[in-house]
């Protein structure tokens, strides 16, 4: 082989390297990812203790109605999560209302830790609240760490 033969050779082996190698980090991120994109239901201990319908999407946005929607004080959740490591990290906000009134009376900001550890399962750590008053102003409402799990929605067939 001469000089230029064996340049363009390794040439062909470096960019199909870096292409395997792109592929792979992106199927890596992709894997991790389907783990949590989804619908959940979960069961949220503390006090009270309800139920909440938590659907992550691929871009790292999140939506969640709860049962407690129906007692006026607040309204469906909107939010982002991101992997760290092997677990999730959940930020959501959503209003709180005066349930004589209807009013907004501010905001809530939940942070949470989540762990996939089954295919179909996820292990939930509520960290902390804070109340966003219509001001602005962020008084920290504490709690937790409250624990919760959560099953995968998956699709029944029609009959």
């Amino acid at each position: 082989m001469n000089l230029k033969r064996i340049s363009i050779v390794l040439a062909l082996i470096t960019v199909l390297a870096l292409i395997a190698t792109s592929a792979y980090a992106a199927k890596a991120d992709e894997d991790g990812r389907q783990k949590l994109v989804g619908t959940w239901v979960c069961d949220v201990a503390g006090e009270p203790e309800f139920q909440a319908l938590h659907t992550f999407h691929a871009d790292g946005t999140f939506n969640e109605t709860s049962s407690l929607l129906g007692q006026g004080q607040e309204g469906p959740a909107q939010g982002v999560w991101k992997r760290d490591g092997n677990q999730y990290q959940l930020t959501f906000q959503l209003f709180a209302f005066d349930p004589e009134t209807g009013e907004s009376t501010g905001m809530i900001r939940v942070r949470v830790t989540l762990n996939v550890d089954k295919p179909d399962h996820i292990q939930g750590t509520f960290a902390v609240a804070d109340f966003i008053d219509l001001d602005g102003t962020i008084t920290e409402l504490g709690g937790g760490p409250d624990p919760y799990t959560c099953t995968r929605v998956n699709v029944v067939p029609a009959q």
